[in-house]
């Protein structure tokens, strides 16, 4: 069980290592959110999305692993990060694992 204190200095949980972690609005100093969850014990290879725009015609979306998540290049705000094995699809590029992908989950619906 991993502790993650993230975002607030004051706020700190225990989260289980196959969560998947979902920050809404985190700013856009991914880098410290990045280094927080290395030094809690988050695997430099878990995967990581970063969604813009979720659930509108606009949506868009960056994926990574965490090692390199500091330098993603993702849409504006407003922003939701996803972080776990869940977005694993999404990083290995086997989109085809699941119809839609863990993204069909947002789709703009018209």
């Amino acid at each position: 069980m991993l502790r993650i204190r993230l975002i607030a200095p004051d706020l700190e949980w225990p989260v289980p290592e196959d969560a998947t972690l979902v920050v809404y609005m985190p700013g856009r100093d991914l880098g410290r959110i990045a280094r927080e969850l290395m030094a809690a014990g988050v695997k430099t290879a878990t995967p990581c999305c970063a969604v813009s725009h979720v659930a509108t015609a606009r949506q868009s979306h960056a994926a990574c692993r965490l090692v390199d998540f500091a330098g993603l290049v993702c849409g504006p705000a407003p922003l939701l990060l996803l972080i776990g094995r869940a977005i694993e699809s999404l990083v290995s590029g086997d989109v085809g694992q699941a119809p839609g992908g863990v993204l069909a989950l947002f789709q703009h619906r018209t």
